[in-house]
């Protein structure tokens, strides 16, 4: 049996679910499965007229359940297309309002037929794993959710959601490795996409201020309101530490950030555990980095104070987002220079460097470059000397990457001088006596090391000293060239047999001038001049013989005329 969270809401995400359309779509190809499923498992209703006495489903046990998982699903697949259903309802009354009561009224009953296919389940799933129940309890409490949203329960919801925050929080640390990437992108986009932001909603109509609230540490709380009973069982399968609020709270948050010797503090919770989080990750994922320090750039844009007056929080604020940025910058640069690295080792190792290959070099460095030029825009970069030499002698670095990738390109096609031409560029623009080759190591992320320069350098000397060599053993071998007639302009050879003289013949030429003057010769100034029909006197002429035509003729030509 697939488990909902793969079976329903990674469908959604895999038919990419905008419009009212795509809802239609998806849910019909949803019924169609449930119809072949029911055939199966033989709980097809005939008497259609008298469906509700005569359906089959009702009579799923839990015997029925542990024998074969798939009466499980059949529950599922119902209350999905229910969903849909209501999502389609949804999604035409954001595009018109026609008839908006009825319609409210249809959404919120197809929601809660989909919350009782849900509970059908519940009441059949007893063997399962406590893992694989949470999966359902997830499920479940996005769909009561979303209903006690539309029904303006607030503090209902941010039980829920707090219910369904804690169980994904508990399924996330417990992926195994083996597990396929799409699981942990499910659970990902609920806790960031759905589950943080309807908290965020609640918690604003409730009351409350979100952007002074620690969401994490709110749900850790509001998850044991027992507002709805048969969501209970969930909590109870969760472990103490994604459930505890006292000994979550007691855990030592950074609540300040230090960026090139400017202090800020972090006024927003979720924001101070979320960049301790960023700290605490490993390196060797840093796709993953960069993604966390843009959701953590997205959550302090969602919390910063607009309060214009208070000189010192702007500031602070300034502060923090400049960190924020600088960070996700550079970790992005770090996965950028990851990806060159691991491109360059499976390109070597092959038949040797090709243009489509080398073009895709330069122009990831051509990237990295853009990135670089991004850290300098970033406010107090400029100032900092330091720093901003650092930042120079990056981009100085990543230009003489993509002139050695050129050259290596005309090495291979034994163009040595093209490429000795690059080589040289490339020793000119670095600076081998730079003072701020240390300064490098202290950036966050650091993509080149001091080590990693020097040796550059090193190579670079070492290939423009071989580059040299083959450029000048290639020109040795070379045929010698045949030696110009005139070395200089202010003398010349006396020896007139190393000249060749070309012999000029004349060529029979036809006279065009008078073709070409003939219609510009005027005859007024001679005593002779030729009758020279107009075109007017022309068409006089040709409309005078035909009115005397038109003179004899009669009405149609019938009863004959004058002649």
């Amino acid at each position: 049996m697939e488990l909902p969270l793969n079976r329903a809401i990674g469908s959604r995400m895999r038919a990419d679910l905008e419009s009212a359309d795509d809802y239609r779509r998806h849910r019909k190809r949803v019924g169609r499965e449930l119809l072949a499923l029911k055939k199966e498992l033989l709980l097809v209703t005939k008497d259609t007229r008298n469906f509700l006495s005569h359906d089959k489903t009702k009579n799923v046990t839990k015997e029925d359940f542990d024998r074969d998982e798939r009466y499980g699903t059949v529950f599922l697949l119902m209350a999905e297309r229910d969903y849909l259903y209501a999502m389609e309802i949804r999604a035409k009354l954001e595009v018109a309002n026609a008839g908006a009561s009825s319609y409210m009224k249809l959404m919120r009953t197809r929601l809660k037929r989909a919350i009782c296919n849900f509970k059908r389940i519940l009441d059949i799933f007893g063997s399962l794993s406590d893992l694989k129940k949470l999966e359902y309890y997830i499920y479940g409490a996005l769909l009561q959710g979303l209903y006690a949203i539309i029904r303006k329960h607030w503090s209902v919801a941010i039980n829920l959601y707090s219910i369904a925050r804690c169980c994904l929080d508990l399924l996330l640390d417990n992926l195994s490795e083996s597990a396929d990437a799409f699981d942990s992108t499910i659970l990902t986009d609920l806790l960031e996409n759905t589950v943080i932001p309807s908290t965020k909603f609640a918690v604003i109509q409730e009351g409350l201020k979100s952007a002074l609230v620690d969401l994490t540490a709110l749900s850790r709380e509001r998850c044991h309101d027992n507002l709805v009973p048969y969501l209970v069982p969930a909590i109870e399968i969760i472990d103490e530490n994604y459930t505890g609020f006292t000994s979550y709270v007691e855990v030592d948050l950074t609540r300040s950030v230090n960026w090139r010797g400017h202090e800020a503090v972090l006024y927003n919770d979720e924001l101070a555990r979320k960049i301790m989080t960023i700290k605490e990750m490993s390196h060797d994922d840093m796709d993953q980095v960069s993604d966390a320090w843009s959701t953590a750039l997205d959550l302090f844009t969602s919390s910063e104070s607009q309060d214009d007056d208070d000189i010192e929080k702007v500031q602070n604020n300034a502060i923090v987002k400049t960190y924020i940025n600088y960070n996700q910058l550079f970790a992005r640069l770090k996965n950028t220079n990851n990806l060159l690295n691991d491109y360059s080792d499976t390109f070597t190792n092959g038949s040797g460097l090709r243009q489509a290959k080398c073009t895709f070099q330069i122009k990831v460095l051509s990237d990295m470059i853009a990135i670089v030029e991004q850290v300098k825009e970033l406010p107090g970069v400029y100032n900092d000397e330091e720093l901003y030499a650092s930042l120079e002698l990056l981009v100085k670095y990543f230009s003489a990457k993509k002139l050695l990738f050129h050259g290596q390109y005309f090495e291979v096609r034994r163009e040595f001088k093209k490429a000795l031409k690059l080589y040289n560029l490339i020793n000119k623009q670095l600076d081998l006596k730079a003072d701020n080759l240390k300064a490098i190591d202290s950036l966050p992320y650091p993509v080149v090391s001091e080590s990693t320069f020097k040796a550059f350098i090193a190579r670079m000397q070492q290939k423009l000293h071989d580059t040299h060599i083959g450029a000048y053993l290639q020109h040795e071998a070379e045929p010698p060239v045949k030696t110009t007639i005139v070395e200089n302009i202010n003398s010349y050879s006396d020896n007139r047999d190393s000249f060749d003289f070309i012999s000029l013949r004349p060529i029979l030429s036809k006279p065009v001038l008078f073709d070409i003057a003939f219609n510009y010769i005027n005859y007024s100034q001679t005593g002779t001049k030729s009758a020279i029909v107009t075109p007017k006197a022309t068409n006089e002429a040709s409309v005078a013989d035909d009115e005397k035509k038109r003179g004899g003729s009669s009405f149609f030509g019938i009863f004959g005329g004058r002649n």
